[in-house]
């Protein structure tokens, strides 16, 4: 049984499929939870708990590429978590200030996460995340970061779009 028992909002995220896998986000004031879900019937494969803070950001597929396995991305207002889909296992994490709204986009292995700014990492067979750059002028509002060609580009919270280089990070 989902613990829907939640008091004050309820924030419900974009669910994704991995394989088999449904992975669905709930973060909120009350009790918060990732689970994954086996696709075929609904029937729970495993839940966790997560932070106790609103947060709209979707899970994010990082695709297996040769030796890397699938990987789903969660984030929270403090953090950054890189799970198993089969299992939810958590992998690897780091810490930040994550966009609550705003999910990360990824191309490749390479992963732009609306975190202190606008951080990439490039993703390993492990699952740990490294730095590539961070840029703090490059805060992405509500809407997530997209990636085209050669830039990233964010709309702000006043309401410009910024474009910047998808490998250094500059405008």
């Amino acid at each position: 049984m989902w613990p829907m028992e939640a008091k004050g909002k309820i924030c419900v995220s974009s669910p994704i499929v991995v394989g088999d896998t449904v992975i669905v986000q709930v973060e909120c004031q009350g009790k918060s939870f990732a689970a994954g879900l086996e696709a075929a019937t609904g029937a729970t494969r495993w839940m966790i708990d997560r932070p106790q803070d609103a947060s709209w950001a979707s899970p994010v597929i990082v695709a297996g590429q040769g030796e890397r396995p699938d990987y789903v991305l969660l984030q929270s207002k403090g953090k950054l978590s890189v799970l198993q889909p089969s299992d939810g296992r958590e992998v690897y994490s780091v810490a930040g200030q994550c966009g609550l709204i705003s999910s990360a986009s990824v191309v490749g292995s390479r992963v732009f996460a609306p975190m202190d700014g606008t951080t990439a990492y490039e993703v390993d067979p492990n699952g740990q995340l490294s730095v590539v750059w961070n840029s703090p002028r490059l805060r992405a509002a509500t809407a997530s970061p997209v990636v085209s060609d050669d830039q990233i580009l964010s709309i702000e919270r006043t309401g410009v779009l910024s474009g910047f280089d998808l490998e250094r990070g500059e405008r």
